[in-house]
Parts: C-alpha cells; structure tokens; sequence
C-alpha cells in the first residue's frame, strides 16, 4: 500500500508540473499526425490501397509512436526517479516515515510507469477511436498490445535507475535510448537464426569474435524493442504461441528485478 501511495503520489506530481504541457502538446501531434495517416488515400503502384489495409498500416506506424514515445518518457523520467528526490530532500523526508528504502525505490518506479501508461494509454486511445470511426469496428487488440508493452516502459525506467546510481543522470539517460536503439535487431529472431544451422555458412570468413560477439548480443541484450514489436504482433491478432511473447516478457521481468535489486542495494548505502 505504501509503494502504491508514493507511486500515485509521483504521477500526481508529474500531472501538475511542467511535464503535463509536454504530454498535452505530444498528444496534440499525435492526433495531428493520425488523423492524417487514417485521412489519407495511400496508393501503391498507381492504385488506391484498400482502406482496412490503411487503417492496418496507420494503426502500426500509430502503436510504434506511442511506444517509442513511452520508451523516450521513461527514460526521462527514470533518470529523476531516485536522484531529484535525494537531492530536494523528499527522499529524507519519505524515509522518515514508516516507509523504507524498499519501497521508495518500488514507489518511484512505479510511478514513473503510472505516469508512461497514461500518456502512452491517451495516445493509443486516440488512435484506437480513429481507426473504429473509420471501419466501425471495436477492435480491441491494440489494448492487449498496450498491456504487454507496459513492461518495456518498467524495464526503460527502472535499467536508467539502476544505471544512474553510479553515473550522472544525464549519462545514464542516454545510456537508456542507447540500449532500446541497439536492442532493434535482437527484435527479429531471424538476424540471430543466421547464427544457426546452414546459415553460419554465410558468416565463414566472419572472424570467431565478432560470431561469439554477436551470440552475447542476442543472449543478453535487455529485450526492450522485442516487447515493442511482440506486443505489436499480439495487436495484430497474432496468438501467444506464434510469437516469442512469453520469453520477452520473463526475460524482461528478470532484467527489472536485477534493476531494481541494484538500485536498491545502491540506495540504502546512500547518506540521505
């Protein structure tokens, strides 16, 4: 109950500052940009694109944007989840209460995530009534996309936490859009299926390190953009078993309890 009352607590406080313009004029863009997408005729070759074939591409393009915009907002707000605090003397302030350091990390991390899924949920809630006026249809699938997509945002913010215990937070910011960058073609199990079976051949004269290089990168990558592009097959009516959904999601949760184990057994060595 304490982590639940400090995470709302944080999202109220991002509701009433600065930061809730730039939600406003990102949603406006976003709206800006969608309807043009869903009110465009798109051709190819010369002739007019189907309009549910359309609406399929701009739902897409509409769900990526809202993702990576979830992304970029976690990081930032993960690099001022723990620091700001400690630094403005909430932190101290908290923590003098019946709260312990436990659940001022858990807390802020989650609010950090309330915070994201709201913006993110505004903007996909945007797309999903533009896309159901135009093909009067209530499909539902873009929320199951948003429910798995909501751990991305936990692992962004609480990686950059993690991070920034031991670097400055604007370093450790970008070391969060760094890593969902780099993270993309882990994304696409066919790039590591190359790695495999007949396709080594194609990688012969590719010297040992840079092929054992390459199988760390797709063990141990944080699998940021795959539970971006596994909650978007799940959007487009894939089933649980014809993706890799589920071990994007436990490799994911992995990562955040290793984060937030780090960020914790930082902290509470910390002088407040």
């Amino acid at each position: 109950m304490k982590v639940w009352t400090l995470a709302t607590e944080r999202l109220r406080g991002a509701l009433k500052s600065k930061l809730l313009i730039l939600l406003l004029v990102i949603s406006a863009l976003f709206a800006l940009i969608t309807t043009c997408f869903y009110g465009a005729q798109l051709t190819a070759e010369g002739e007019v694109v189907d309009p549910e074939a359309q609406v399929f591409f701009a739902r897409n393009v509409s769900f990526h944007l809202a993702a990576f915009w979830g992304i970029i907002l976690s990081v930032f707000l993960g690099m001022t989840a723990i620091s700001r605090p400690v630094e403005d003397g909430r932190a101290a302030i908290t923590l003098s209460k019946p709260t312990n350091r436990f659940e001022f990390v858990l807390g802020q991390t989650l609010g950090t995530v309330l915070t994201t899924a709201v913006s993110v949920g505004a903007l996909l809630l945007i797309s999903w009534g533009l896309y159901t006026l135009r093909l009067r249809t209530f499909d539902l699938y873009v929320w199951l996309g948003f429910g798995v997509v909501l751990l991305g945002f936990h692992l962004a913010a609480a990686m950059v936490e993690a991070v920034g215990m031991f670097v400055p937070r604007l370093i450790a910011g970008m070391f969060g859009v760094v890593v969902y960058l780099a993270s993309f073609p882990a994304a696409f199990p066919q790039f590591h299926d190359i790695l495999k079976g007949e396709g080594i051949l194609m990688l012969a004269n590719v010297p040992w390190y840079v092929r054992w290089g390459a199988e760390v990168y797709f063990t141990f990558m944080p699998p940021l953009a795959n539970i971006q592009m596994r909650a978007a097959d799940l959007m487009n009516g894939a089933s649980f078993a014809e993706t890799e959904v589920w071990s994007g999601l436990l490799t994911g949760l992995i990562y955040v309890a290793v984060a937030i184990g780090v960020t914790w057994g930082v902290f509470i060595k910390r002088d407040l």
